[in-house]
């Protein structure tokens, strides 16, 4: 229902903020779904992030669905709608909802792949998210506005908007997040042998996949030496 409500935002309804076009669907709502998905996959596992992910399409495909049958209800005789909505609200342009599926199973693949591809390079955590967040964003309103909006007047504007939006609302889910992780963590019970982690090692929060290429390297190599050892050969 939150994604459908940024879909159905970003297809009609545009604020102008500071000399730019702005959709509070598609630079603030839809960023909130990507920054969830991440939030799962490095709290959770990739599991729970896939589960996530189908879970998204199939909603969004339901209610669709849902809206639908709403709108062929209104325009019925025997409906009552005291506050005179017209049944087009409920109905998704089929350009847009194609456009939007296809986005949001890119985006929210993209979103894992970027954030191990970005942690590779960068070290801090808030620039680690809010970079895989920007770049995965900037993707998306390409792929969006140009599979909707590339023949209206105002799609440069739609597009320049949407990138800038995009990108300084990922810096504020980004902030929420970083301050959000350490502190989860910390509260965590202790790990083996009653030792709690370092303040330091609050802030280098890893993914299970990244806990595992750590180990498997660590499992390599002797302890004393750092050369390779029998187990590696």
């Amino acid at each position: 229902v939150f994604y459908y409500l940024a879909t159905l935002l970003a297809g009609t309804t545009f604020v102008k903020v500071g000399g730019l076009l702005m959709s509070p669907g598609s630079v603030a709502l839809f960023p909130a779904c990507l920054f969830a998905v991440l939030l799962v996959y490095i709290r959770e596992d990739a599991q729970e992030a896939r589960n996530m992910i189908y879970g998204l399409l199939a909603a969004n495909v339901a209610a669709s669905l849902l809206g639908l049958i709403v709108s062929q209800h209104l325009r019925g005789t025997l409906a009552f709608n005291p506050l005179s909505l017209p049944p087009e609200l409920f109905v998704q342009s089929p350009r847009l909802f194609i456009v939007g599926l296809l986005a949001l199973f890119a985006d929210t693949v993209l979103i894992i792949l970027a954030y191990e591809w970005v942690s590779r390079y960068v070290r801090p955590l808030f620039q680690r998210i809010w970079l895989s967040l920007a770049l995965v964003l900037v993707f998306d309103t390409l792929l969006f506005v140009t599979g909707g909006f590339v023949e209206h007047p105002a799609y440069r504007e739609i597009l320049v908007s949407g990138v800038v939006g995009k990108v300084i609302a990922a810096a504020i889910y980004t902030a929420a997040l970083a301050l959000y992780l350490p502190r989860a963590r910390a509260a965590e019970p202790q790990t083996v042998g009653g030792v709690r982690p370092g303040i330091g090692e609050l802030f280098q929060v890893l993914t299970y996949r990244q806990k595992y290429e750590a180990l498997r390297a660590q499992a390599s190599r002797d302890p004393v030496t750092g050369v390779h050892n029998r187990g590696f050969f």
